[in-house]
C-alpha cells in the first residue's frame, strides 16, 4: 500500500464521526482491489469495533487482515490477536479454528509459545469476568482452559472449579471434579 493512500484514508477518517467511519470503511474495502489496502481497512475497521465491543465484527475483521497477510510472523500475530477478541467474545468454537490457524504459521517453538499465550488470555478473561461477577461465564472460560491444561495445571484449576460449580449451584459438576 502505498502510503499516500494510508494518508488519505487516515486523514479522511479524522473527519468523521464513529458511525461514518465504519459506513467509509466498509465501503472502501468493497471498492479496493490491493491486498496491503484491504489489510489496513480491516485491522481499521477491527480497532473501530472492538472500542464499540462488538467483538465478533473486530474478530472477523482481524482474521481477514490474517488471512491476507504476507508473511507467516504476521498472520501468527493477527491469528492470536482475533483469539483474544474471539476470547473476549465468548466463542470458543471460532477459538479453535483461528488457533489453528494461528499454529500452522509457527515454528515448534512459536507453536509452543502461542500455545502458553491462549491459556494466559482464557486466564485473564476468566479472572476478569469474575472479578466483574460475571460467575456463569467465568466458568465457561475457565471449563474451556481446563480441557487444554496438562494434568498438573489441572490440579490447580480444580478447587476454583469445584467453588464456582458450588456458588452456581452445579453440585453434580462439583461433585463429579471431587470423585464423588
Amino acid at each position: 500500500m502505498t502510503a499516500r493512500e494510508k494518508k488519505e484514508i487516515e486523514d479522511k477518517l479524522k473527519l468523521l464521526s464513529p458511525f461514518l467511519k465504519l459506513e467509509f470503511l466498509e465501503k472502501k474495502l468493497k471498492q479496493t482491489e490491493t491486498f496491503d489496502v484491504k489489510r489496513f481497512i480491516h485491522l481499521k475497521l477491527a480497532e473501530l469495533y472492538e472500542e464499540k465491543r462488538m467483538f465478533i465484527e473486530a474478530a472477523r475483521n482481524i482474521e481477514n487482515a490474517a488471512d491476507i497477510a504476507i508473511t507467516f510472523r504476521e498472520k501468527r500475530e493477527e491469528y492470536m490477536k482475533c483469539l483474544k477478541i474471539y476470547i473476549k467474545a465468548g466463542d470458543f468454537q471460532k477459538t479453535d479454528i483461528v488457533f489453528a490457524k494461528a499454529l500452522s504459521c509457527g515454528n515448534e517453538e512459536e507453536k509452543k509459545k502461542m500455545k502458553e499465550e491462549r491459556k494466559e488470555y482464557l486466564r485473564e478473561e476468566a479472572e476478569r469476568l469474575e472479578k466483574e461477577g460475571k460467575n456463569n461465564n467465568a466458568l465457561k472460560v475457565y471449563e474451556v482452559l481446563f480441557r487444554i491444561l496438562n494434568e498438573e495445571e489441572k490440579i490447580k484449576l480444580k478447587e476454583k472449579l469445584i467453588f464456582l460449580y458450588e456458588k452456581l449451584g452445579k453440585i453434580r459438576e462439583a461433585n463429579s471434579l471431587k470423585g464423588i
